[in-house]
């Protein structure tokens, strides 16, 4: 597992598209509802690294930003990485 030895300064943006406005509301439903999500990856970051997912679909004018925090990075045996991302509550 990797750990918070080297964070990441910045935070990691990963872009998701969406066919439809309802399919990005759909996933992001459920995904908040299991508390994040689970990626897997050619490469490891370490637990604390931050996340910006920019969910975008046609038909709307800017992306959905949903921020989270690296909680485990696990090495498969194929070399990939598990990464279980936590969402952050959003900012009011």
């Amino acid at each position: 597992m990797l750990t918070s030895n080297s964070l990441v300064a910045d935070p990691v943006r990963l872009k998701v598209p969406f066919e439809t406005p309802e399919a990005l509301i759909a996933e992001v439903s459920r995904s908040v509802g299991r508390g994040g999500v689970r990626l897997e990856t050619k490469r490891g970051l370490p637990v604390g690294t931050r996340f910006i997912f920019e969910l975008y679909a046609r038909g709307l004018n800017r992306s959905v930003d949903v921020f989270g925090t690296v909680l485990s990075a696990t090495e498969t045996p194929h070399g990939q990485f598990l990464l279980h991302i936590r969402y952050d509550p959003p900012m009011v």
